[in-house]
């Protein structure tokens, strides 16, 4: 499989279930460029060339939980230091920092800008309870508008699920239901295994 190096949010995806990638060298000719506008996507104008600026709603599996928490997979450099000026108070970040999508630098984007940055690593071949138990305290910890991602909104989506089935009276069904609407934890038998520790499939 070939995936532009710049598409790190599509490379993001891949990474989290399980794709690396391997020391090749692809070639081929562009026939369209890559700051040609497209849907909602805003024009930046940057040292006389035009870039394709992307705001955070349009960030990887980007779902609008309510008025106070959105979650995500990957942001961009662009995209997190878009928060503070979109309303954002507080990034929950469940992707490890090691991980070869994660963006350099992400605390001092988002600190930079006055927005609490609570890191919660997880790692997606082994999620634990104990790592929930860490999203709780950061739940508990966070202020106002709040920004949950990891590489593809399936841990978040996940956690969050667990949570609210827990704390905002989500039922099981309900739950599943949201995290079913982004990808399927059956298809990856570690989290099928660990969500339903905290929540039963209905029926």
């Amino acid at each position: 499989m070939q995936v532009r190096a710049g598409n790190a949010a599509v490379l993001a995806f891949y990474a989290a279930i399980g794709y690396s990638t391997d020391n090749v060298v692809g070639l081929g000719k562009r026939l369209e460029h890559d700051n040609q506008p497209r849907g909602q996507a805003r024009q930046a104008v940057k040292t006389g060339r035009r870039e394709l600026s992307m705001s955070v709603d349009q960030a990887y599996n980007y779902c609008n939980i309510d008025a106070q928490t959105c979650t995500a997979g990957l942001l961009s450099p662009e995209q997190l230091a878009g928060l503070s000026p979109e309303g954002y108070r507080t990034v929950i970040n469940l992707l490890p920092e090691d991980n070869e999508y994660a963006v350099a630098g992400e605390r001092d984007l988002v600190t930079g800008q006055g927005i609490a940055y609570l890191y919660v690593p997880v790692d997606f071949a082994n999620p634990t309870a104990a790592d929930y138990t860490d999203f709780e305290q950061a739940m508990a910890a966070r202020e106002g508008r709040t920004m949950i991602h990891c590489a593809a909104n399936f841990r978040v989506s996940a956690f969050y699920a667990i949570y609210a089935h827990r704390h905002l009276d989500w039922s099981p069904a309900r739950a599943w239901e949201h995290i079913e609407s982004i990808w399927q934890p059956a298809e990856y038998p570690p989290w099928e295994t660990f969500i339903t520790q905290f929540v039963p499939r209905p029926g």
